[in-house]
This record gives structure tokens, sequence and C-alpha cells, in this order.
């Protein structure tokens, strides 16, 4: 050995007339042959000692010399990638040498043999029992843990974590709306449902909730319709009816109309992730468990000796990283594309799923105190109580919407069709018969009942 260097220091790998590969086993090694490159003692300080004590117990740290110039180049193997190996890019790092290329072009299979990736090998003397699972795990950072099956090694578990943003989900195929969507519903804060979508999709809010309203929440809802419109019979099976109690509702409560639509919302919003959830991560079981992976979440997959081998047979060679021979495999074999393809018309799915789940005893009971409040409010509201006031008086002497002819004039005949509840103004039509002409007046109740005793004052018709 060279400068008395021992078999301790240094192992010759290859040689032939051009030549020379040795593997450094000592800091000793180091310094000699590391002289002009970024390991040598020239350079000392430019990687911190104990990095460099560290690759050499991981036997990482290897050397190319030129016999003809004496030229030394240094490599190191976590460097060195399935790509560098299988192909002509070599990219700006020192190993593009000629010495290197020199190399894989001389004996493609040593190279192999001493820069590939070593995983396979490490598994097979694993399962050998030639190496403890410490070294298997440490060997690779996708390895989380490996637990012993220690009647059938080659069935033991082989936890696989990827600390990645996407997890293994960026590895199986999926377009980025899929990865997007999966990502999404796994974090369970999508949006399936919002105020305005729900309105736009729902002519009336409260159509949607009275069938599923208990007699309690019911019978509070048509005190309140019989209030806010005591014109009209209460009759919430009428669309157009149930519409115009809850305009008054969301326009002059809007805070009761929000909460309770809110409370609605929320608990469907709930049920629809989690109902996502459980099925786009039944998908991915089944999909993984197609591999012979068992999936614990996006990060986490366990699976075995037995199928790494079987996957490496298939999709890899011996020299193929770990992380690479599975993604080529997971990409090869399956995609999810299609099954979860995010669209509208799946929300609609998860959505609809939800409102057949949600918990109607509970949502009675939140709605329930939602509409007592309300109720309270609209009770001892003072522009309500006029507004009532009014059409009490109006009801106590007339019906709404049924023709009676003036005290002064029976030609003239008028009918009561709405009070305004803002304005607190009293439309009413009025036809003159003598005339054969009809008009929408709008009055005070004080003028109202001038109107109905004198209608002469009126000059309703003129010029007309």
């Amino acid at each position: 050995m060279a400068n008395s260097l021992t078999e301790k220091d240094v192992k010759k790998l290859y040689e032939d007339e051009d030549i020379l590969v040795v593997q450094a086993l000592s800091w000793k090694a180091v310094l000699y042959y590391g002289r002009n490159t970024h390991l040598g003692e020239d350079n000392e300080g430019y990687f911190p000692k104990r990095d460099i004590i560290d690759s050499l117990k991981n036997g990482e740290i290897f050397f190319v010399v030129d016999k003809k110039t004496g030229k030394k180049n240094v490599i190191e193997r976590p460097w060195v990638d399935d790509i560098m190996i299988d192909n002509e890019y070599w990219g700006d790092l020192e190993q593009s040498s000629e010495e290197f290329l020199y190399l894989k072009l001389k004996n493609k299979k040593v190279f192999k043999e001493l820069f590939g990736n070593k995983f396979f090998f490490l598994l097979r003397k694993f399962l050998k029992k030639e190496i403890d699972e410490k070294i298997l795990v440490n060997s690779n950072p996708l390895i989380n843990r490996i637990i012993i099956d220690s009647e059938k090694l080659m069935d033991s578990s082989i936890y696989l974590e990827r600390e990645e943003d996407d997890g293994f989900l960026d590895w199986i195929g999926l377009t980025e709306d899929e990865l997007w969507f999966y990502k999404v519903v796994q974090s369970s804060n999508f949006e399936f449902i919002d105020s305005y979508r729900f309105e736009d999709t729902y002519n009336s809010f409260l159509i949607q909730l009275y069938d599923d309203l208990d007699t309690e929440n019911k019978k509070t809802l048509n005190q309140i319709g019989k209030i806010l419109i005591p014109t009209e019979k209460v009759d919430f099976s009428y669309e157009k009816y149930v519409q115009r109690v809850e305009k008054i509702i969301k326009d002059d409560f809007p805070h009761s109309y929000n909460h309770i639509m809110n409370d609605y919302i929320n608990e469907v919003d709930y049920l629809a992730n989690r109902i996502a959830l459980n099925d786009t991560n039944h998908q991915l079981k089944v999909f993984f468990e197609q591999l012979g992976f068992v999936y614990e979440n996006t990060d986490l997959l366990v699976t075995t000796p037995r199928n790494l081998l079987e996957i490496y047979s298939l999709v890899g060679t011996p020299y193929s990283s770990l992380e690479e021979t599975i993604k080529k495999f997971f990409e090869s074999s399956y995609s999810l594309k299609g099954v979860v393809e995010p669209s509208w018309e799946d929300y609609y799915v998860y959505e609809s799923d939800a409102i057949k789940e949600l918990n109607w005893e509970d949502m009675n009971r939140k709605i329930g105190n939602e509409l007592d409040e309300l109720l309270e409010k609209i009770t001892y509201d003072d522009s309500y109580q006029e507004y009532l006031g009014i059409v009490d008086r109006l009801q106590q002497k007339f019906e709404f919407d049924k023709l009676y002819p003036t005290s002064y004039d029976k030609n003239i005949e008028f009918k009561i069709s709405d009070v305004d509840l803002v304005s607190k103004k009293i439309k009413v039509y009025i036809r003159n018969n003598q005339i054969g002409k009809s008009k929408v007046h709008y009055f005070s109740e004080e003028n109202f009942n001038k109107f109905v005793n004198n209608p002469e004052l009126f000059s309703i018709f003129d010029n007309n």
C-alpha cells in the first residue's frame, strides 16, 4: 500500500492499466488520496472532520486515480444516483471527471457495483440474517422502522414514510386536480357548501328545512309566519309563501337568519368532509392493497421484504434506489385517474349523503333555540308592534283581498291587498265602476280611514 497505508486504511476495488479505484477506510487514507481535493488536508475545514469520519464509517468515500497523470478524484456514494448510472447526464458534480466517465464506459458492471444503490443487496443480507434491521433502516431515509416477524422474516413489516407535502400521493399517477382534491380532503378542510351556493341551489332554505323540523319548531315557525305576514294564511307547503317569510327574516333579522343557516351548513359540511375522507381513504387503501402495501395515511405505508423483492424483479434493477423503484412501480401499475376526479357532481354526492346522515334531533335543538330567539325579537320589536297594530285594526273591519264599496259612493270599490312592513303604508286596490277604471294606491292608516268614508277628498282617478 502507498505511503505505509495498510488494508485497514484502504481497500482496492478496481484497477487496470489506466485507473485505480479505492475505498477509503480511515482518515489517514483520506488525507493521502484526497490531497488537492475538497477532502484533502490542504482544504481541511472545507468539510468538518466529523462528517468525513461518518462517511468513512458508512463506506461512502472512494477515489479514482489516473495512473498516467497521478490525478486523484474523490467520489462520495450519496452523490451517485440512478440517473448518473444509467444515462450520460452528469450535471456539475465533481464526479463528471474524465476518470469517472472512463470507469463507466470501461466497465459499467464494476461501476454499478461500486457506486450503485445498495438497498437491494442490504435487503438480501437482512433476509439471510447477515445484518440486523437497524442497518437496513439506517440505509434509506424512506424506511421509518421494521417490525420483525421471527417466524417468517420475509413477512416482516417495513414501514415507509415520506415526509413531503404530498406524501406518497404524487407517486401514484394522479392529475393535479385529483392530487389537490385528495390533499384538501385529507386535511378535512374542504368547503363543500357555503351560504351563497346553498341559496343558488335551493329556492328556499326554509323549504329545505321544514319537513325535517320537529313539531315544536314547526309550531314556532308558524307563529313567526303569522306575525310576519298576518295578511296571508300560514302555509309552509306553499313555496311562494315560504319565500316571502324567508325574505323578511333575512332582510329584517339577518343575524338570526345567518345563525340558523350556518348551524345547518356547518353540520352538513362537517359530515360531507367526513364522508369524503372515509371514501378517499377507502379508495387509497384498496389501491395500495392491490400492490402489496398497507395504507396508514398519505405519508405512511407498510409492506414486506417479500413484496419489495417482487417489485424489484418487476420494475427495478439491483442497483436502483428504493425510492425510484417504488415510484416506478406505482406509476406503471395503476392510476386513480377518474376514480375521484373532482367535479361539482362529486361534491353534490358528498353533500347529499351528508344531508341524509344529519342528526336531526341535535339539529332541531340548535334550530329551535334560534327560532325561539327570533320569535322573541319579533314579539318585542317596536316596529313590528306598530305594523301588527295596523294589521289588527284593519282586520277588525275588513277582510284582506275582499271588495268593499265606499260609504260615500257605491260605485267606488276597494280591497286591501297588503301592509308594507317598513313604510307601514296600506296597499289598496281601487275600482271606479262608473268610469271603468282601477288603480293601486298606498295610504297611511289615517288617510285610508278618510278614503273609506270620504273618497271624494282624494283625486285618485283624476288625469287618468
